[in-house]
């Protein structure tokens, strides 16, 4: 009697877990820039007043995506402006491939390890690896 009890108490606890059902989260749209693909309670795609459609609609006038930029804001004289001048082939001013910017902390940075002869730029928010010999860019991590 025992060991049929002691089966049956260890039959029981190997399938309680078996009894609890994962349930389905809320739907979520991971990708901001596109249009939300749910349906409105009546069945009709949400359109703004310009036709579009999309979830920024339903966003606060507050909640504008360019209210926390800085209106002010200039990059420094002599700066390249991040995310527009740097292309792979292009040279790299020699002012600019000093030590005051070189990523010593790659790795800590999340970056790939530079090949050999190469070595990672921090420039004005963007990251650029280059050929240490001639300065020529060969990969770039804009605003990264």
């Amino acid at each position: 009697m025992k060991k049929t009890v002691a089966l049956l108490c260890a039959a029981l606890m190997m399938s309680a877990p078996l009894a609890s059902f994962a349930q389905p989260g809320p739907e979520r749209d991971y990708d901001q820039h596109g249009p939300d693909k749910r349906p409105h309670p009546d069945g009709q795609p949400q359109h703004d007043e310009h036709g579009q459609q999309g979830r920024d609609q339903a966003r606060p006038p507050h909640a504008d995506p360019h209210a926390y930029r800085n209106p002010g804001y200039r990059p420094q004289a002599g700066m390249p402006v991040p995310h527009r001048e740097w292309r792979s082939g292009v040279v790299v001013e020699p002012r600019f491939r000093g030590d005051r910017y070189w990523v010593t902390d790659w790795h800590a940075r999340h970056l790939y390890a530079p090949p050999r002869d190469h070595r990672w730029l921090y420039i004005n928010g963007d990251y650029v690896l280059i050929a240490v010999a001639t300065g020529v860019i060969v990969n770039i991590l804009a605003g990264y």
